[in-house]
């Protein structure tokens, strides 16, 4: 009589994952717009990202509210923050997308 595979969690997990390439980052048109401001503008980049660290940094070091409800509101500014950090860092790593809007072909 032959004994089961027995699976690992890990193997498990990776099974549920989807596999192939990774999906597009399909951007705003906000973000779209901003975009070609921001990519391959390092310094723009760079100060974005830290006027919204230092808030986040400054979020930190505040004594932590009491009150349940204003402990959960700072939770979710934070978690906010850290939203907007990923979508600026998507918008600066996202590819060009060019359209023929005057009749010319992309290069």
């Amino acid at each position: 009589m032959s004994m089961p595979k027995i699976s690992r969690l890990r193997d498990m997990v990776v099974a549920m994952l989807p596999q192939g390439p990774r999906p597009l980052i399909v951007l705003t048109q906000e973000e779209a717009d901003l975009g070609p401001h921001l990519r391959g503008n390092q310094k723009l980049y760079d100060a974005l990202v830290n006027v919204v660290r230092a808030r986040l940094s400054t979020r930190e070091n505040q004594p932590v509210p009491a009150d349940p409800l204003d402990c959960r509101a700072v939770m979710e500014r934070n978690h906010e923050l850290r939203w907007l950090l990923a979508r600026l860092d998507a918008v600066y790593r996202s590819q060009v997308n060019q359209t023929a809007d005057d009749g010319e072909q992309p290069a």
